[in-house]
C-alpha cells in the first residue's frame, strides 16, 4: 500500500509539472506525451505478442513520432486544422507502407511467419494505444486550430484538465462507491472488481471534474472569457463529463479485457503498485479521443 502511495504522488507531481510546463513552451508537455506514447506502445506490443499476435514494436513505437512531426509541419500553414487532418492521414498510409517494407524484409528472414497477421498486428497497434494516446498532442495545441481567437494556452489547458479530471474523478468515484455499495457485477470475466454501483459512482465523478473545470473559468474574468466567446454554459460540461464518463469506463474495460487474453494482471511493472503506463491510461485514451471530437465540434 505504501509503495502504491508514494508512486501515486510521483505521477500526480510529474503531470502536474509537464502541464503546467506548457505555460513555458507547449513542447515540454509534448516531449512528456511522447514518452507515455512510445510506452504505451511497447507494453500493448508485448500484450499482443504474449497473445502470440506478433508485431513489430519498433515500427509501432514510430508511428506517435510520426504523428507528431506532422502536427509540428501543419503549424506552417495557414489552415493548421485542415492541414494536420490530411497530414496524418497521409503520414498513416506513409507509415503502412513502412511497415510493410519492414514486414516483408522480416519475412526474407523468417519464411514462416505469417505476413498478413503480423502487417495486421501491428497496425492494430498504432491505432491503440498509438493514435489514442497522440490525440493528446492535438489537445495540447488546440489553441492553434482555433487561431486568433485563443492566443494564449488556456483553450488547450481547459480541455487538457477536463479530460485529466474526468477520468481521474470517474475512477476515483468509481472505486469508492463500488468498494462501499459493492452489488452486482457488470463483467467479472473481463473485470472481476467492477460493480454497477462503481460505474454510477464513476458517472458522478465524471460530471463533478467537468463542473469543476466550468466553476474554475467560470470565476476568472480572462478565463471566462473564453467560455463566452465559445457559448459554453455550465450544462454543456455536465454532458461532457456524463459521456466522457462512460468513455473512460469503457476504455477501462477494453484494456482489461486485452490483459485478460494476454492473461496477465498489469501492462508491466513499471509503475511500482499501479502495474504499466496502460494500467494508468486506459481510461484517458479513449475519453480523450472522445472529447476532442466533442470540442472540434462545439467550440
Amino acid at each position: 500500500m505504501k509503495k502504491r502511495v508514494i508512486t501515486a504522488i510521483i505521477i500526480i507531481a510529474l503531470v502536474a509539472l509537464f502541464v503546467a510546463g506548457k505555460f513555458l513552451y507547449s513542447g515540454v508537455t509534448d516531449i512528456a506525451i511522447g514518452v507515455v506514447a512510445i510506452l504505451a506502445c511497447i507494453e500493448c506490443s508485448n500484450l499482443f505478442n504474449i497473445m502470440g499476435r506478433k508485431n513489430l514494436t519498433r515500427v509501432v513505437c514510430f508511428y506517435p513520432v510520426l504523428f507528431y512531426f506532422i502536427l509540428v509541419i501543419a503549424q506552417e500553414f495557414s489552415n493548421f486544422g485542415l492541414a494536420l487532418l490530411f497530414g496524418e492521414l497521409i503520414g498513416l498510409v506513409f507509415w503502412a507502407i513502412l511497415l510493410l517494407v519492414f514486414v516483408i524484409f522480416e519475412r526474407k528472414a523468417q519464411p514462416d511467419i505469417d505476413l498478413k497477421s503480423k502487417f495486421a498486428n501491428s497496425f492494430l497497434l498504432a491505432i491503440y494505444p498509438g493514435l489514442f494516446v497522440s490525440t493528446l498532442f492535438v489537445v495540447n495545441n488546440f489553441e492553434l486550430i482555433k487561431g486568433n481567437v485563443t492566443t494564449a494556452p488556456w483553450l488547450s489547458f481547459m480541455i487538457l484538465i477536463t479530460i485529466l479530471l474526468v477520468t481521474s474523478l470517474t475512477d476515483t468515484f468509481a472505486f469508492f462507491v463500488g468498494r462501499t455499495v459493492k452489488g452486482p457485477k457488470v463483467a467479472p470475466k473481463i473485470s472481476p472488481n467492477k460493480t454497477w454501483s462503481g460505474c454510477i459512482g464513476g458517472l458522478v465523478g465524471g460530471m463533478l471534474g467537468a463542473f469543476v473545470v466550468y466553476i474554475l473559468y467560470h470565476n476568472i474574468g480572462t478565463l471566462n472569457a473564453i467560455l463566452v466567446a465559445f457559448n459554453l454554459n455550465w450544462w454543456i460540461f455536465l454532458l461532457i463529463g456524463l459521456f466522457g464518463s462512460i468513455v473512460a469506463q469503457f476504455g477501462d474495460f477494453f484494456e482489461s479485457y486485452i490483459k485478460r487474453l494476454a492473461g496477465v494482471k498489469d501492462s508491466s511493472n513499471l509503475l511500482p503498485g499501479h502495474g504499466g503506463i496502460l494500467d494508468r491510461i486506459d481510461s484517458i485514451m479513449f475519453s480523450t479521443v472522445f472529447l476532442t471530437i466533442i470540442f472540434l465540434i462545439i467550440l
